[in-house]
């Protein structure tokens, strides 16, 4: 698929799995951005689908989930919740 590249492809197959264990694409999107166990981006999901529809919430979530990572990565933050991070050496 043009714009995923193996290695980012393998992490995706990995992280999926059999997909297969789930019901339709909706219950995948879920488990890629969390918006089904994590209530600071459910709230920010619930937001988004109210204003924009389900489609552009779910795109709009997960792209907040990856900066999110991106910037705890990019800052060797210690990531301990949504909202709560610290800085690697003051742990």
């Amino acid at each position: 698929m043009t714009g995923i590249g193996d290695i980012s492809a393998t992490i995706l197959l990995n992280t999926i799995g059999n997909v297969n264990d789930f019901k339709d694409d909706k219950k995948l999107a879920s488990y890629l951005i969390a918006i089904k166990y994590n209530p600071y981006l459910r709230k920010f999901y619930f937001k988004i689908k109210a204003r924009k529809g389900s489609g552009k919430a779910i795109i709009a979530a997960a792209r907040k989930f990856l900066t999110i990572i991106y910037r705890t990565l990019k800052n060797d933050w210690v990531f301990e919740d949504f909202n709560k991070f610290k800085l690697a050496g003051a742990v």
